[in-house]
């Protein structure tokens, strides 16, 4: 009498807890879902994915230089790879987007430029890593274009402090 007493106390105290992790896996199920869609907004996806909001910005790692080159980085925002848009340097190209960011070899006096007239709709860049000898307030740092040529400005040596 007391086993069947148990036995029916334990089975009812078994399906409830079966309940409860059944509602609590649709609820988690349902959430994941919810928060899934929600990535899909892009003004939601900047408070739910610090991912997102860190996309773009540059992570410094370059070649490996001797004191006598030169390399600046450019990295297209909000696109990958786009081997369409090229980088000049005095009008001639010498690098794609075939890998975002992309480092130029350059020296001092010369223009940098992004042609982007193979590519339509509207596409945004950003100059980074400049070496410390360069002035920094002759150059654009941030461009965009519209299936047209950028020009970020020519590489000018620091001015030697007193």
């Amino acid at each position: 009498m007391k086993r069947r007493r148990f036995a029916e106390k334990f089975a009812e105290q078994a399906g409830k807890m079966n309940r409860l992790l059944v509602g609590l896996l649709i609820f988690g199920f349902c959430l994941l879902t919810t928060v899934q869609m929600l990535l899909l907004q892009p003004q939601a996806r900047n408070y739910l994915s610090y991912v997102h909001r860190a996309e773009g910005e540059e992570i410094p790692t370059g070649p490996v230089l001797n004191e006598s080159e030169m390399h600046v980085s450019i990295t297209l925002l909000e696109s990958g790879p786009n081997p369409a848009v090229k980088i000049l340097v005095n009008d001639q190209p010498v690098g794609d987007f075939r890998e975002n960011p992309i480092f130029v070899p350059v020296n001092f006096g010369d223009t940098v430029a992004v042609d982007g007239t193979q590519v339509t709709g509207v596409i945004r860049f950003r100059l980074g890593s400049l070496p410390s000898n360069v002035d920094s307030d002759s150059l654009v740092t941030t461009g965009e274009c519209h299936a047209s040529v950028f020009c970020f400005g020519r590489l000018v040596r620091r001015a030697a402090s007193p």
